[in-house]
């Protein structure tokens, strides 16, 4: 088949079986292979050129392969099937491992950025380079070399993640090029919002339809049909259920990241209140707070942001996100985001076995299974990212 075949708008969406999750179970271990053999080439080629190298590599290798759940590669399979693409084509397994390589680099700078220990279970990247540094007695402040590599690192994920995306279709690019600019300036806007204090209702909703809802679900839902050659039939299904779907992700993940227990969700509880992270979850706390002029409440609340939080102050202000109703808010509007995209998934004329597999990964993603309480540790976003 000539890539020029492969992606031509077929009529109608191909069913790849009975059931898609032994072919998107293969298709994933696909990519799995894809980014090892990649990265372990790669690997040997540099470490050639000089041994220094090996650490940086050894250390992504050990990111890109630490208990990841591949959500990003699943959704645009998913599509990608669903849309009609063919199971066997090698550019849909590139183009996943393409996505899964930017997500990796996406969490290193975050964690940077964030200052945040700990990644799927294991130290972040920048903690395992200020660890090595410290066992080495290396000179230069450690701070300033781990970060400093590990943004390195991010932007070499980058530079991997566009090799394998060489010779895909120009749809494809076009959508990778909005979901860098989405990407990029969805977290410029989380760090200016975490640092001005101005977290609107509307801000922090555009904060995670940028840096969240299109970049973890809608986009890479588009470039699976991009690659099928189906998008334009399908992109505004795709659009709407993404979005409802990513909302639904990203709010379970602020309230894990408050509430979360730390050995499901492998980074310490209240990393978020620590970090100043201004989410809907914050923003209606707040409001609850500035209505009943509680001057203590605000006061608490305006330690947010602290890394010397006391445990007790933490404590305190979980105790007001449950007191306010916010918690029950934000679960009733996760509820509410299943819901839409179900509905959504009612207007794709997608392949039932993929249709089927989409609602499955979207109650997955959102905890919408399970019961509305705060402690509740569903999903894992250690390990999704």
């Amino acid at each position: 088949m000539s890539p020029d075949t492969a992606h031509q708008a077929v009529s109608g969406p191909s069913h790849p079986g009975p059931d898609i999750e032994p072919v998107l179970a293969q298709l994933v271990a696909r990519v799995d292979g894809e980014l090892a053999d990649l990265l372990s080439r790669e690997r040997e080629r540099w470490v050639r050129v000089d041994p220094t190298l090996k650490l940086g590599f050894d250390l992504l290798m050990d990111l890109v392969q630490r208990d990841a759940q591949r959500l990003q590669p699943r959704w645009c399979l998913l599509a990608y099937l669903g849309t009609g693409g063919d199971p066997g084509h090698d550019e849909a397994v590139r183009l996943a491992a393409a996505l899964e390589l930017f997500h990796t680099a996406g969490l290193i700078h975050d964690d940077v950025i964030d200052g945040s220990d700990s990644r799927r279970h294991g130290p972040s990247l920048h903690r395992a380079l200020a660890d090595t540094h410290e066992r080495q007695r290396w000179r230069v402040e450690r701070r300033r070399f781990s970060e400093g590599v590990a943004v390195l690192l991010g932007n070499l994920a980058l530079g991997y993640s566009d090799r394998l995306l060489t010779g895909l279709p120009s749809c494809v690019h076009d959508v990778f090029d909005e979901l860098r600019l989405e990407l990029h300036l969805g977290q410029y806007l989380d760090v200016m919002v975490a640092a001005n204090g101005e977290a609107t209702a509307a801000r922090t909703r555009r904060i995670v339809r940028y840096k969240a809802a299109a970049c973890a679900v809608e986009r890479p839902l588009h470039l699976g049909a991009a690659l099928s050659g189906r998008l334009e039939h399908h992109r505004d299904g795709l659009t709407r259920f993404g979005l409802a779907v990513g909302e639904a992700f990203q709010l379970r993940n602020d309230l894990l990241g408050v509430f979360g227990d730390p050995v499901a969700t492998g980074k310490p509880q209240g990393d978020d209140l620590r970090e100043g992270k201004q989410t809907w979850l914050v923003h209606l706390t707040r409001s609850w707070a500035a209505q009943r002029r509680d001057a203590v409440a605000l006061a608490l609340l305006g330690r947010l942001g602290r890394t010397d939080l006391a445990l007790a102050d933490a404590a305190a202000v979980r105790s007001l996100m449950i007191e306010s109703g916010a918690v029950d808010t934000v679960e009733t509007r996760i509820a509410e985001c299943v819901d839409d995209a179900v509905s959504a998934l009612d207007i794709l004329d997608l392949a039932a076995e993929a249709t089927a597999g989409l609602a499955t990964l979207a109650r997955r993603c959102a905890g919408g299974d399970h019961a509305a309480h705060p402690d509740t540790v569903w999903f894992d976003p250690g390990s999704a990212g």
